[in-house]
C-alpha cells in the first residue's frame, strides 16, 4: 500500500455531527519498509501511511499528533497517536476494526478509546519504554526484522552492571545523534537492564524521554566486542561525565529497536456532559 502527501492533503467533508471528539489510537508497525514515522515527500512513513487511512473517515479530522517519532527501520507496538474527529456516530472502540480494513500488515491499529480534547500524546507522555533485541550466532543468517545477530558472545551478568550505569539524571550528549535538535540534552532513565527470553538478549530501557538514536548508541556501547569489562565501564562512565562521543561504541543498527510502551500519568477519559 502506498500513500503519499496528496493522499494526506485530500480532506473528507462528510461531516457525521458537529461534536468534536479526540481519539487515542496504539499503534504497531514493523518498521523494516518504513523510513520511520515523520512523513517525507514521496517515500513511505508511517506517519503517511496512518494519514491516508484516516482521511477516509467520515468526519473532518485534524490535530493528529503521536507520542515520538521512530526512526527508520525501527519498529513499534505501543506507538501512541490522538487525533480530533467531527463525528459522533463511530463507538471509540471500533476505530481499529475500521482503520485496519485500510493499513497494511506491517500497520495495525490495536486498540482506541475516546481521550479528552487536550490530550498531547507526546507531551502529556511521562515516560517510554523501548527494547532491543540481540541474538548471538557463530554464523550470520539472513536478517530478522526485529532481532539484531552479532557473532560474538555477551556476558548476561557484566551487561547487566554497566546498564546500571545509566539509570539516573544525565547528559546524553554522547550518545545522542548530531543531527538531534532537542536544546536540552539531558534525561532520565528509570531502569535499564538486559533479560535472555526464548534465546533472544532483550535490553529494556525506560525513560522519560530519549534522543536521536541514543538507545541504539547505549546498545551498540554495551555490545561493542574487543572490550573487556572495566574498559567498556570506564568509556561509559566518562562519556556521561564530559558528553564525548569518543567514548561510546558505534549506533547499533535499527532493526533490533521497538517501541514498547509509552506511559501517561492519569487516565484522559472526557468530561462526560
Amino acid at each position: 500500500m502506498s500513500c503519499t502527501l496528496r493522499c494526506y492533503q485530500r480532506r473528507n467533508r462528510n461531516f457525521g455531527g458537529s461534536i468534536i471528539r479526540r481519539i487515542k489510537l496504539i499503534v504497531s508497525y514493523n518498521g523494516a519498509h518504513f523510513c520511520g514515522w515523520q512523513m517525507q515527500p514521496n517515500i513511505r512513513s508511517v506517519e503517511a501511511v496512518l494519514r491516508c487511512a484516516l482521511s477516509k473517515l467520515p468526519g473532518d479530522i485534524s490535530h493528529i499528533q503521536a507520542a515520538g517519532r521512530t526512526d527508520a527501520g525501527v519498529h513499534a507496538t505501543g506507538q501512541v497517536v490522538a487525533f480530533n474527529i467531527a463525528n459522533k456516530s463511530i463507538p471509540a472502540e471500533k476505530f481499529p476494526h475500521i482503520l485496519n480494513k485500510w493499513l497494511p500488515l506491517d500497520l495495525q491499529v490495536i486498540h482506541s478509546e475516546e481521550v479528552a480534547i487536550q490530550f498531547n500524546p507526546r507531551r502529556d507522555a511521562i515516560a517510554r519504554l523501548y527494547c532491543y533485541r540481540i541474538r548471538t550466532q557463530q554464523a550470520l543468517y539472513p536478517t530478522i526484522h526485529n532481532i539484531t545477530i552479532i557473532r560474538h558472545q555477551l556476558n548476561l551478568t557484566e551487561l547487566n552492571q554497566l546498564a546500571q550505569l545509566f539509570i539516573g539524571t544525565h547528559d546524553f550528549s554522547a550518545f545522542a545523534s548530531s543531527k538531534d535538535m532537542h536544546l536540552s540534552k539531558i534525561r532520565t532513565i528509570h531502569s535499564a537492564y538486559f533479560v535472555m527470553q526464548d534465546g533472544t538478549l532483550h535490553f529494556y530501557i525506560k525513560g522519560n524521554a530519549f534522543l536521536m538514536n541514543m538507545v541504539r548508541r547505549i546498545v551498540g556501547t554495551l555490545i561493542q566486542p574487543h572490550q573487556s569489562f572495566s574498559e567498556k565501564y570506564e568509556r561509559i562512565t566518562r562519556a556521561l561525565k564530559y558528553q564525548h562521543k569518543e567514548f561510546t561504541g558505534a549506533t547499533a543498527i535499527p532493526n533490533g529497536l521497538t517501541l514498547e510502551c509509552v506511559y501517561y500519568e492519569k487516565p484522559m477519559t472526557p468530561v462526560k456532559n
